[in-house]
């Protein structure tokens, strides 16, 4: 390489530049269509559709086509969009075709539409997708909806970014945003529809969509509906309770509103009652679930002490009497796990937490037994 700069080649004769543009290395091909283009304007254009016909490197044909591009040469960028073997260059190509077509122009939007459909490589498809105006007249709605489905997880971003600009939110949820939950594998795009979905009203939604959803995408849902303050009805709620999956159920008692009904004080027995007869762990799964019982067990007495009053307007309540003797059978061993944390040094609880949560399990465990003599 002769030449370090593009001031070296553009202080050059017309007919050295041109020598350049179609035998120097890669470089100073770009230098050269950048000088004439400079130098000549319109009348470079000759030489600059010869030498990117001519150029070996992707990278030099990509730099030729924006130089022809300022010169409005939508004719050359629509041969390299459709029949360059390199994506990079059939990307470069079709985007600098959007920015310079015209609103006259008839061809183009459909031919990005076919580009768009076609052209195998997601690099080309995401150029058009992200250049693109929102009010772009060839595109239709489903040719983006299908792109939701597409391998690639750039073209699903983008074919959502696209949804989004030109519908309104509650044309797609529910509708083809929300439809793509269920099978969207990407973590961060489903996470944002999620979020996008709770944000239009559909929580309640979002929760039947649970019931033929991997546990994993369960406990996504269930925790980002937490984080947003979502309270449900029990009707809302029981089927995904009735599932009794503790990793479930630790969330789902927090999103039960406050509401208490019959239904409900007895999944909350249920839950205190499994702590009591859940086997001892043998290995890291089976000690993660003996935790979420343990958690979900705690949550539901919480639950209880802080609606007890209501348990009395329920009457009568018809609950299963084995169940209610374990539920009580767990508060005692949480007043005697109390007591002793009370009096160990071990935990730096202030003694005031445990004067409060103390009584409320005992006047809990005496209100379930009173319930018990009536049952």
């Amino acid at each position: 390489m002769l030449y370090h700069s593009f001031a070296d080649i553009a202080r050059l004769s017309v007919s050295n530049q041109r020598h350049l543009l179609q035998h120097g290395d890669a470089t100073e091909r770009v230098w050269a269509a950048w000088a004439l283009g400079i130098a000549l304007g319109g009348g470079s254009i000759t030489d600059l559709v010869a030498g990117v016909h001519d150029s070996p490197a992707p990278g030099t044909r990509r730099h030729l086509l924006i130089v022809l591009a300022g010169l409005g040469e939508s004719a050359v960028l629509q041969t390299f969009a459709q029949d360059d073997p390199d994506d990079y260059v059939r990307a470069t190509a079709a985007q600098y075709l959007l920015r310079i077509s015209q609103s006259t122009d008839i061809a183009t939007p459909d031919f990005i539409r076919t580009l768009l459909l076609n052209d195998p490589s997601p690099i080309v498809k995401q150029a058009i997708l992200t250049e693109a105006p929102p009010s772009f007249p060839a595109f239709r709605h489903q040719d983006i909806i299908t792109l939701l489905e597409h391998p690639d997880v750039d073209i699903r971003r983008a074919a959502t970014d696209r949804l989004l600009a030109i519908s309104s939110y509650t044309a797609l949820f529910p509708g083809p945003l929300e439809d793509r939950i269920t099978y969207e594998t990407d973590s961060t795009l489903r996470h944002r529809l999620l979020r996008l979905c709770i944000e239009v009203g559909g929580a309640v939604r979002l929760l039947f969509m649970c019931r033929n959803l991997d546990a994993e995408k369960v406990i996504e849902i269930l925790q980002l509906l937490h984080s947003y303050d979502q309270q449900f009805n029990w009707t809302d709620i029981a089927p995904l309770a009735l599932i009794h999956d503790p990793r479930f159920d630790c969330v789902l008692v927090l999103l039960l509103n406050a509401q208490m009904t019959s239904d409900m004080v007895e999944w909350f027995l249920y839950l205190m009652a499994r702590a009591m007869q859940w086997p001892s762990a043998r290995n890291r799964p089976e000690a993660e679930r003996a935790e979420a019982v343990q958690t979900s067990a705690w949550k539901a007495a919480q639950r209880l002490i802080a609606t007890s009053t209501q348990l009395w307007a329920l009457k009568p309540v018809t609950l299963n009497i084995e169940t209610l003797d374990f539920a009580i059978s767990y508060l005692d061993n949480e007043v005697t796990q109390l007591q002793l944390d009370e009096e160990s040094e071990e935990w730096e609880t202030n003694s005031d937490w445990y004067s409060t949560a103390i009584p409320e399990r005992e006047q809990l465990r005496g209100m379930l037994i009173a319930i018990k003599a009536i049952s």
